[in-house]
């Protein structure tokens, strides 16, 4: 069962890692457009 408890915890912590990395992405990306407005010639 602490296998089992284990594999969970390291999944969870995987999947918020990644939502973290995702989050931190869209935000520079969102601060990258705001500072260079001249490129929304690719709509």
């Amino acid at each position: 069962m602490d296998v089992f408890l284990g594999a969970l915890e390291v999944m969870g912590i995987g999947v918020s890692g990644v939502f973290f990395v995702l989050a931190i992405f869209y935000l520079l990306i969102k601060l990258m457009l705001k500072l260079f407005p001249a490129e929304e010639t690719k709509k």
